[in-house]
């Protein structure tokens, strides 16, 4: 399990703050309440989908691939090869914004910097801010997103990744993301902070059982669909 101290310098956000704080005070309640013995904590409404090619976690009505490393502002990152990384969104942030009209990624040889602006995904016709997951280079960006951007939709995982970034700080990025258990938990409370958004129109947005829909943003928030993609990609 990362150090929570490292997810705190490499991060930034007043609600990561609360959230995280949250979590340490969560576990080590159970650890004293199961007498000192430290336990894994189960994240209620857990199942598990195959689907092809991976096995993946439902929490809440959200996939989280075991495979994948997720920051705060819901990217993920997957190695793969020596210091190549990709990245995309997560579930939660695509079912966020709902349908994905297009992408605004940076060119080749572009440099990002983890937990800065650097990505941006088209929805509702307004661009989506998206903090980059860890620091590099980009040296692939995903062509058939151009022609079809609906695949983040479709497979955020797999054919939805946006760029490839050469990133040999990833050593030290994962300090700032989640992965394993404490990413189940990071998700299960980044949903429970929206189902207090929610309400009180829960009848139309299902996070309770089954995979979440789709545009729960703007199903719940109308003209302030921005704002709560903002607040919940914090991007703001």
């Amino acid at each position: 399990m990362q150090s929570l101290f490292d997810l705190l310098t490499y991060t930034k956000g007043i609600e990561y703050i609360i959230a995280v704080s949250f979590l340490v005070v969560f576990v080590w309640f159970w650890k004293f309440a199961k007498g000192g013995e430290m336990v894994t904590v189960a994240v209620e409404r857990e199942e598990r989908v195959r689907v092809p090619g991976m096995l993946e976690n439902l929490i809440g009505g959200f996939l989280l691939p075991r495979e994948y490393f997720y920051h705060q502002g819901h990217t993920w990152v997957k190695p793969v090869e020596g210091d190549v990384v990709a990245i995309g969104l997560d579930d939660f942030s695509q079912k966020l914004v709902g349908r994905i009209e297009g992408i605004k990624v940076p060119s080749v040889g572009t440099l990002l910097k983890q937990g800065e602006k650097g990505l941006s995904v088209i929805a509702n016709s307004i661009p989506v801010d998206l903090l980059a997951p860890v620091d590099g280079e980009v040296i692939a960006v995903n062509p058939a997103l151009q022609e079809t951007p609906g695949k983040i939709n479709s497979d955020p995982y797999g054919e939805g990744w946006l760029v490839k970034v050469r990133t040999p700080r990833f050593r030290a990025n994962r300090s700032g993301l989640f992965s394993g258990e404490l990413a189940k938990m990071w998700l299960d409370e980044v949903r429970g902070r929206l189902m207090t958004r929610l309400s009180p129109a829960l009848g139309t947005v299902a996070l309770d059982a089954g995979p979440a829909v789709s545009g729960i943003a703007e199903r719940v928030a109308g003209e302030k669909w921005n704002d709560l993609v903002k607040e919940f990609l914090m991007v703001e």
